[in-house]
């Protein structure tokens, strides 16, 4: 009776995750190859689940100050994360860069303990840069929607394409 039992509990414990796969599939709009492909990304899959789910674990035990969820690269590894998505280097002259630190340091005061932008709505969408190499744009474009919203109280979205299109000399 046992051994019943303990298959019942397999079975539905591999169906449960056989879902999971199908509908993060399906939500990413995701396909392979063939099968050896597929097996090996499932693998990946819940190896980066099973580290998400251990992460949020030491989260509630407040051991961690974030949550972690699945998101559309769930079925990469770290190395190919890295490749894919952190590609783009950007390289300055030492000329540019102000190592002199700040000019002025705001005192302490009353602050508070935390503070939200996006509860104020002063932060636009998560913007996806895709592995195209515009991070520059997308920071440059959320950093000065910020900065009018302070000024005038208004997200004004920002096109990062223009910025793009107008910065590729300098590139």
């Amino acid at each position: 009776m046992k051994i019943v039992y303990f298959l019942t509990l397999l079975g539905v414990a591999l169906s449960t995750a056989l879902d999971e796969w199908t509908n993060f599939k399906l939500a990413h709009g995701k396909s392979y190859v063939d099968h050896s492909q597929e097996k090996r990304r499932m693998e990946i899959y819940q190896r980066n689940k099973q580290f998400i789910e251990e992460h949020n674990q030491r989260y509630a035990l407040g051991l961690e100050t974030y949550t972690l969820a699945m998101n559309k690269f769930g079925d990469l590894t770290e190395e190919e994360f890295a490749e894919q998505q952190l590609g783009a280097a950007v390289y300055l002259d030492s000329h540019h860069l102000n190592t002199s630190g700040p000019t002025h340091i705001a005192g302490g005061g009353n602050l508070p303990a935390s503070m939200d932008w996006r509860s104020m709505g002063a932060v636009s969408a998560v913007r996806d840069q895709g592995d195209c190499g515009s991070c520059y744009a997308i920071s440059t474009a959320a950093t000065v929607e910020t900065q009018v919203y302070l000024r005038t109280g208004e997200l004004t979205p920002l096109s990062p394409q223009q910025i793009v299109e107008c910065s590729n000399t300098y590139r």
